[in-house]
């Protein structure tokens, strides 16, 4: 494996290159670094391959139709957003939240666990419904999404990821419409990452993820906040009477959901911070 492969450029570059290398070769990053591997001349043409389109702005996601979402392997192609680290922590919120209901009490006659009743809303590519299924074994998702592309790449993500699957149900409809009525004040969790960037900020947004990544599932309106105040307000109609909203947001509008909470009869907003301390998540109380 040639060396400058994963030598020079910023951390970005060098973790980048580290995947295409484990991608052409198959094999991981610390065995090719203890051994002298050869590329081969179609390894070295898919480099190259991989490489012009990553220079040509591609996201390289895209290029490999993969990313490592949490404990899960998932494609991706230009039909759904890419699935980023603090769209994990969300995940990982919903997930405290699912942990508290209190799992049943063995006795001479147990009776069957209980559902936990999720709704994903705007699944993409089905990161969160598929993790939550994945990871919780009482979460039965309901994941809904207005693009049939994109539960297209959802339905063969949750072919690839097993038996949690079963557990996840896909509806094409906006927000909540295609769900079934009778899930209505049934639900523990309501989980989503919708879009919420603004008309008013797409000269800030870099060009991959402009040029790329479907704009559906990044514009929300003006300022960005259309879709959380319909979330907000239709949400509580399904929830159960301590259900609980989980939202990826962004930091411009936090005082915005504060006062859509309000507004909807929430008794109680915390907002929280992705990793490098912004304030990403927001988790709604009834």
């Amino acid at each position: 494996m040639p060396e400058s492969l994963f030598t020079g450029g910023d951390d970005a570059r060098t973790f980048e290159a580290r995947i295409i290398a484990e991608h052409v070769t198959g094999d991981s990053y610390s065995e090719l670094m203890v051994s002298s591997y050869e590329l081969t001349q179609r390894q070295a043409e898919d480099v190259d391959r991989i490489i012009a389109q990553r220079n040509g702005g591609k996201p390289l996601a895209y290029i490999l139709h993969s990313v490592t979402f949490r404990e899960l392997d998932l494609y991706v192609d230009e039909r759904v957003l890419i699935p980023r680290s603090e769209t994990e922590i969300v995940v990982q919120y919903a997930l405290d939240i699912l942990s508290r209901h209190p799992e049943p009490v063995a006795s001479r006659h147990p009776e069957p666990a209980k559902d936990l009743n999720v709704i994903d809303i705007g699944t993409g590519s089905g990161a969160i419904a598929l993790s939550i299924a994945y990871e919780e074994m009482r979460a039965q998702v309901y994941a809904t999404d207005i693009s049939t592309d994109a539960l297209d790449v959802a339905r063969l993500n949750g072919v690839a990821t097993g038996s949690a699957a079963v557990r996840v149900k896909f509806y094409c409809g906006d927000l909540f419409s295609a769900l079934p009525v009778e899930l209505r004040g049934t639900v523990d969790v309501i989980v989503s990452n919708p879009p919420y960037i603004g008309n008013d900020e797409k000269e800030e947004i870099d060009s991959a993820v402009l040029e790329h990544e479907p704009h559906i599932a990044l514009f929300s309106g003006e300022e960005g906040s259309d879709i959380y105040d319909r979330i907000i307000d239709r949400g509580r109609e399904w929830l159960k009477s301590d259900g609980h909203v989980v939202l990826e947001i962004a930091p411009r509008h936090v005082e915005f959901i504060k006062q859509s909470a309000i507004d909807s009869g929430y008794t109680k907003t915390e907002i929280f911070s992705d990793l490098t301390g912004r304030e990403r998540i927001a988790v709604l109380a009834l």
